[in-house]
């Protein structure tokens, strides 16, 4: 279970930037996806979960325990690269070395390669990997290891169609939690309707819908009668229905899209 309570994290201590402003979400034997524009907080986000950046306020709670206080929960996964790339071992190599960290099976882990065929990385080190391949070993390893709680970073960056499909399918069986955050609608659409959806714009979090209701979801200016959430930005407040209203989110391919036309109107 995930339990994040008035999380705040700010970069540049003489600056102040808020990164996460007084973020609330609870995940409990679901998987659930968030969305937003480049730069609004979503993977800093999942490393704070996974303590890797400082907490300025609130807490992060994972299966019971504080993230400030225990390191290392074997029972949570990231495709984050830098979680891998802290040894200067080849992929085959940090793969052995995880599965005898975690009490795992090293061979689930090369079954899940294989199946995706790119067999060719496992001689190379995480670094020399192209993006696709960075994104596949992560996610790879997010979804194996004995965990119960994998974090996804734009899981479906620079992998081809015929590979997604393949790691859709890896996602959606995963017997454990998933928090997944990306720009990419089409994607969602595809393969995981049935998902909680929150969006993140400048560090808020706004929640109260389903993939699914993607095609009704209009982004407004202001509060809208019957918005379903709202999130105040530096452009005001900025408020969600459906059905109706301003801006559809299907009006463009990715959430970057749609806040580029919002922002335009504003």
């Amino acid at each position: 279970m995930l339990e994040v309570e008035n999380l705040v994290v700010e970069y540049n201590a003489k600056e102040r930037k808020r990164v996460l402003d007084n973020i609330t979400f609870t995940l409990s034997k679901q998987k659930a996806v968030v969305v937003g524009p480049n730069g609004s907080g979503k993977s800093t986000f999942l490393k704070a979960i996974l303590g890797l950046v400082p907490i300025k306020e609130g807490r992060v709670m994972v299966f019971g325990n504080n993230v400030k206080n225990v390191k290392n929960e074997v029972r949570v996964s990231s495709n984050l690269l830098e979680v891998y790339e802290l040894v200067n071992l080849s992929v085959k190599d940090i793969i052995f070395l995880y599965a005898d960290l975690k009490r795992a099976n090293a061979d689930e882990v090369l079954t899940k390669i294989k199946e995706v065929e790119v067999e060719s990385i496992l001689k190379s080190k995480p670094w020399r990997l192209s993006t696709g391949q960075q994104k596949i070993f992560g996610n790879v390893m997010a979804l194996s290891m004995n965990s119960k709680l994998a974090l996804l970073d734009e899981p479906f960056e620079g992998i081809d169609q015929v590979r997604r499909k393949k790691i859709a399918q890896m996602i959606q069986e995963f017997d454990g939690e998933i928090v997944m955050v990306t720009h990419e609608f089409d994607v969602l659409l595809k393969y995981f309707k049935d998902w909680p959806l929150y969006f993140m714009i400048e560090g808020k979090l706004a929640g109260g819908f389903r993939v699914s209701d993607i095609p009704r979801i209009y982004m407004n200016r202001e509060e809208k009668p019957g918005y379903i959430s709202k999130i105040n930005t530096r452009y005001g407040t900025l408020s969600f229905t459906l059905n109706e209203g301003e801006v559809s989110l299907t009006s463009a391919t990715n959430w970057e899209g749609i806040f580029e036309k919002i922002s335009g109107e504003l």
